[in-house]
């Protein structure tokens, strides 16, 4: 969901969910709703078991028209002072208001929401104060939501807050789109090297300009077996209960039985195994080099089979994050409006902390 200037483009922002892929989603339900409602007034010797079909289908056919014709949407009134969020059918029907006089800050968090059989990470974005939270928008995607918390932010001059990585980091207003690197030259930020660790693990060399560290694999954990075992199951089970028997079979040509066992064999078999159990190897004996300069920060990580590479410029590097201890992103993020990296997990804490202070240092000289 994106913000965008209301009619008052100066003193409005505005966001409107609904519509879109929601009215295609909802629109079977709406139809076969209808229809099932109306079957029994044109079926002349129509019973009373036909007529209960009424109530089901007029069920569904509200379901469908919500999803079809249901609207929402947040307000940023900056003239009225207001946030308004509205919800309705095309139009709004109902409308509740909030004075932006009780919120100081914007801010965005992280949120595992659970159902039976998934997890799904969502991204609020609320605005926070003495006057209670409100929530103005909502993501999947994290670089989404950090821009809507911006936009928001910049259009109210409030303090921007990011807690989505466990430690709550505040922005304060007027310096959203400043880099780390100019809040450290103009004295706004100050960060101390402070001396390695004891027991470091990363390797540390300077090529000019530019500090380069190299992490070396984090090793197995817990996790990376789990997704090993997994990786081993799911075909051994596809294999012993599904292809061995269809293999011998002789119900199907032997061409035919090949062919399928072969698409099983693929998608089931192989594909599982190298997806899980590969992945969790190469993730747990991959090495990261991180190279640090005035011009960039370019974290490469190299599997055992690819390498992959990520740039920030310095000039939009805007936050570089020490994970909390036990949170869901126990590493160090780098971000920016555009890319956000990842590294430095299976790392000690004091050694990300000390990763972090010796990369802002780099970028800002």
């Amino acid at each position: 969901m994106a913000f965008r200037k209301g009619p008052d483009p100066l003193s409005q922002l505005e966001c409107r969910q609904g519509g879109g892929c929601l009215s295609l989603f909802g629109l079977p339900f709406l139809l076969i709703g209808l229809f099932t409602a109306m079957v029994p007034f044109f079926q002349s010797d129509a019973g009373g078991g036909t007529f209960a079909a009424i109530p089901i289908g007029l069920i569904f056919a509200c379901v469908g028209a919500i999803f079809v014709f249901g609207r929402s949407g947040t307000v940023i009134d900056k003239t009225e002072r207001k946030v308004k969020k509205w919800w309705g059918l095309l139009v709004p029907f109902h409308c509740k208001e909030y004075d932006i006089s009780g919120f100081n800050a914007v801010e965005v968090s992280h949120e595992v929401r659970r159902s039976n059989n998934s997890s799904r990470s969502f991204y609020p974005v609320r605005m926070t104060g003495p006057g209670g939270t409100v929530e103005i928008s909502e993501s999947t995607n994290y670089e989404e939501s950090r821009r809507d918390a911006e936009e928001v932010a910049k259009f109210l001059d409030m303090d921007m807050a990011d807690s989505s990585s466990g430690e709550r980091l505040v922005r304060k207003a007027g310096t959203l789109d400043e880099s780390i690197r100019d809040r450290v030259r103009r004295g706004v930020e100050k960060v101390e090297l402070p001396e390695p660790p004891a027991d470091m693990k990363t390797n540390v060399s300077l090529e000019g300009d530019t500090a380069v560290f190299e992490i070396p694999p984090s090793g197995f954990n817990a996790m990376h077996f789990v997704m090993m075992a997994v990786g081993v199951f799911i075909p051994l089970f596809v294999y012993f209960v599904f292809l061995r028997s269809m293999l011998s079979s002789a119900s199907a040509p032997p061409g035919v039985n090949l062919l399928i066992g072969g698409i099983i064999c693929f998608f089931f078999i192989i594909l599982p195994f190298l997806g899980l159990a590969g992945g969790a190897i190469s993730d747990a004996l991959s090495r990261t080099r991180i190279e640090a300069s005035p011009e960039a920060l370019k974290v490469t990580r190299r599997g055992l089979l690819f390498s992959r590479t990520t740039t920030i410029p310095s000039s939009e590097l805007e936050e570089i994050v020490v994970g909390a201890p036990g949170s869901y992103d126990d590493s160090l993020t780098a971000r920016s409006d555009k890319v956000t990296i990842s590294f430095g997990d299976g790392l000690p804490l004091e050694e990300r902390k000390w990763l972090r202070a010796a990369i802002i240092k780099a970028v800002s000289l």
